[in-house]
Parts: structure tokens; C-alpha cells; sequence
């Protein structure tokens, strides 16, 4: 069957993008009729720079939405500013169209605002850790068509996750046409005596609140108490070797908190409290803000994997960043600073998923620290690696640069065993190596 002309032109760039010269040589026809069928195809069609020229391409529907997808910003008080839209594009491939005087960091490293794949900030907020599992098997017992392990999400899964949950996400981005419509409610709040019941559900993978990265049993609730969105991690039941350990390493955490918010570091308000048999562990959310309000917030790895492409710790991420003029010297001064510390405390942890940066204008800026507790005391099946194999101050020096660096770290690193020493949750056997440690780091 013989196409008509403008019907030929839209299945040449509905496959790839096409230059007006392109078209024209595929066609036989001349430019003003060229132009004149591009036209008639309006919205659909998304122009796309290619070096010095530009390009032509259908865009496409997806995620069972249309084909302009709308990503939205909320500021600390709740408000939502449309920001930019997505367009599928042909071949699975992506293009941004911004909001003016939005920042150039959305467009990705090459500035142009194409993708091959989700661009950096979406993909970043698939389900993750042990909540995104819950969520993922919650997904699957509706008997919605999702791997029950998001790790496997290809992008169509991840882009209808975002499309349906588009007002809840980690960080301050909403998803869809929905998400920028939904009239804003109250959170339910939750007191502190309900945090053993949500701690089962959390076990049974009832997981509630928006998706949060890490491995620990957690939870996202709305304190009522606080008035204030938190996350809440939790030890075992009962009073085993098992259970115990996983306590001190909540004890480690609530520590490492307070002593890094003394020093300047940015870091969540933590709180420590026992309740029928488990230790809970409340930590503010930073990227929540009273009832409504958001702060943006992206891990390391994908911030990483657009702008440097170092993919390998902390501090090389971080000064990749700024070599390019992405976040300022002050906080690869930090992140020098967190890394040491980690490895001091014996954070085995330190992944570039557990680090995150927010969009301060056109740079990036150190989020609030989270996660950072003794890791390497963590039971591998069940199994207890001895405290005394917790790293020796010589260990946690060797990649720090400077002298005064150097003796932050180990006032940071004293006042931290002289806390975990004196908390009332830390087991006997904590307790006795933080005193030692502590007495060490004095002399």
C-alpha cells in the first residue's frame, strides 16, 4: 500500500532522528515540504540538537502514560514547579524539554539533554534496598507484571512504578500528569508505640512509606510525636548474640550521628529507644521537610555514573566532581573527612549508593550523611566477626592528606568510642572495647 507523503515521514522518524536534508533525500521532496509535514505532526515531533544542526524524531508513548511526561519539583514549604518533561523518544531512547531558567545539571554531562536510556535522576528512583523490596513484592501480590526483585526492573518497569507513585519518591521530584493534580493531605501520623507492630509488618513485607535504599530492616512513617518524616531501623527480637550485635551497630550509628553534627558535618537527628524486645533506631529524613516540603537528593553512584565515571569510592567521585566544577571544595574536604571516619569506625559500607548529593542551582551539594555505623561488625550468617578485628587507627589514616585532617579524625574518632562506651544500649562486650579504644586515641 502506498504511503501518503506526511504519513511517509512520520514512520521515517518515528524509527531515529532524521535532519530536515535527511528527510528530504529519503522523500524526493523539497525543504518547504519538508518542513510543511513537520508541522502538521505538532507536538509529537521533538527536535533534538546534533552538533551544529538539528534533528527530527517522534516521540512515543510510554509507561502507559502519553507522549510528553511531566517531572515536577517541590520546594521545602511543598509547593510543586514543573520542571521539565520527559519524551520518549524512538529506539527506547529519551529527550528532555525544560522549564526556563531550570538547571543545566537535568541535561546530563553532555548538556544536551538525550539519553539512551532513563536519564540519571529517574533511574535513581527505582525501589531499592529492603523497603523496594517490599515494594516490589507488594507490586507482584497485586499481580501487577513486576520482577519480584527491583534489582531486575527493566526501564518500562521502572518508568510505570514512577508514572503510578509519582507524588511519593525519595528526594523532591513527582512523576506524571497525577502527580502535579493530587491535592495535598496530612500524613498519618505515628507514635512510638505502634513501632513494634510496624516493625512486624515491616518483616512481612509491609513496608510503609516512600522507597529508602539500604539492606536493614526499616521503615518510613510520619512521627506524630516529632512532626517530622523519619526512617526507623530496628534489631531482632530478643536477647541472642545475633540480636545483641545488631544493636551495637544501631548504637554505632546513633553515635557516629552526634559526633559529626558536633564537628559541622551535616548529618540526621537520630534517637535511640528499646521497645518489646528490639532496639529502634529514628532518624530524620533529609529530604523531607515539615508536613509537604522536599529537598532534592540523588545518590553518589548515579551522579557518578553521568558526570565522572569514576565508579569507584567517595572521594574520587567527589573530586571528579568538582574538577569539572560540579560541587565546591568544601565538600571534597568533607567527603575526605566521612571516608576516614568510616573506615576508623569500620564502616564496610561505604558504597556510592550510600552518599547523596542534592541540586543547589547549577552544582551539586553533600547531603546530610546517613548509614554511616560500624558495618564489618554486622553477623555473616548468623555468624559474629570479633570486635577486636574492628580497623586500628594506623588502617584508617591512609588516605587522608593532610595533618590537620588527620587529628579532626581522631578527635571525631575519640568522642565517638567515648559515646558508644557510656550508652546504655551498648552490649558489655561494645562497651569494653569502645572504653579501651577511647583511652587509646587520648594518649
Amino acid at each position: 500500500m502506498n504511503a501518503t507523503p506526511s504519513a511517509t515521514v512520520e514512520e521515517l522518524i518515528s524509527q531515529r532522528a532524521l535532519t530536515s536534508v535527511e528527510i528530504q533525500r529519503l522523500t524526493g521532496r523539497s525543504q518547504p515540504w519538508v518542513s510543511a509535514r513537520l508541522r502538521a505532526l505538532g507536538d509529537r515531533v521533538v527536535r533534538v540538537r546534533q552538533g551544529r544542526s538539528f534533528s527530527y524524531v517522534l516521540a512515543r508513548s510510554a509507561f502507559g502514560s502519553d507522549d510528553r511526561i511531566p517531572v515536577w519539583t517541590v520546594d521545602p514549604y511543598g509547593n510543586s514547579t514543573w520542571t521539565l518533561d520527559l519524551r520518549p523518544l524512538a529506539a527506547g531512547r529519551f529527550a528532555l524539554e525544560l522549564a526556563p531558567g531550570t538547571s543545566r545539571l537535568w541535561m546530563g554531562d553532555s548538556g544536551a539533554g538525550q539519553y539512551d536510556d532513563l536519564p540519571w535522576f529517574l533511574s535513581d528512583l527505582r525501589p531499592q534496598g529492603f523497603i523496594g523490596r517490599a515494594t516490589a513484592a507488594s507490586l507482584v501480590a497485586r499481580k501487577a507484571s513486576f520482577p519480584a526483585d527491583p534489582r531486575d526492573w527493566q526501564t518500562g518497569h521502572i518508568g510505570r512504578y514512577l508514572v503510578a507513585n509519582g507524588d511519593d519518591l525519595p528526594g523532591n521530584l513527582q512523576v506524571g500528569h497525577q502527580a502535579g493534580l493530587r491535592v495535598r493531605r496530612a500524613p498519618v501520623g505515628r507514635d512510638q508505640d505502634e513501632y513494634q507492630a510496624l516493625a512486624e509488618a515491616a518483616l512481612q513485607g509491609e513496608a510503609p512509606g516512600s522507597s529508602a535504599g539500604g539492606e536493614q530492616p526499616k521503615f518510613a512513617v510520619y512521627s506524630a510525636e516529632r512532626s517530622a518524616h523519619v526512617i526507623v531501623k530496628f534489631s531482632p527480637e530478643g536477647t541472642d548474640t545475633v540480636a545483641e550485635r545488631w544493636r551495637d551497630i544501631l548504637v554505632t550509628e546513633h553515635e557516629a550521628s552526634r559526633v559529626l553534627r558536633q564537628c559541622g558535618i551535616p548529618a540526621g537527628e537520630t534517637r535511640l529507644f528499646a521497645d518489646g524486645g528490639r532496639l529502634f533506631l529514628e532518624s530524620d529524613r533529609f529530604d523531607r521537610r515539615g508536613e509537604h516540603g522536599r529537598l532534592s537528593m540523588f545518590s553518589l553512584q548515579a551522579v557518578d555514573a553521568e558526570f565522572v565515571g569514576h565508579g569507584a569510592n567517595w572521594t574520587d567521585a567527589v573530586t571528579g566532581l568538582h574538577d569539572r566544577g560540579l560541587v565546591a571544595f568544601e565538600h571534597v574536604h568533607d567527603v575526605q573527612l566521612l571516608h576516614a571516619f568510616g573506615v576508623q569506625i569500620g564502616n564496610t559500607d561505604m558504597h556510592l549508593g550510600n552518599l547523596s548529593v542534592g541540586i543547589d542551582g547549577d552544582m551539586f551539594r553533600l547531603s546530610p550523611v546517613y548509614d554511616m555505623c560500624s558495618m564489618c561488625l554486622a553477623p555473616t550468617q548468623n555468624r559474629l566477626m570479633p570486635i577486636e578485628r574492628l580497623p586500628a587507627w594506623g588502617q584508617a589514616t591512609q588516605q587522608v592528606y593532610s595533618w590537620d585532617l588527620e587529628l579532626t579524625i581522631r578527635d571525631l574518632s575519640r568522642e565517638f568510642w567515648k559515646g558508644v562506651a557510656v550508652n546504655e544500649h551498648s552490649s558489655s562486650e561494645l562497651t569494653a572495647f569502645a572504653r579501651r579504644r577511647a583511652s587509646a586515641l587520648e594518649s
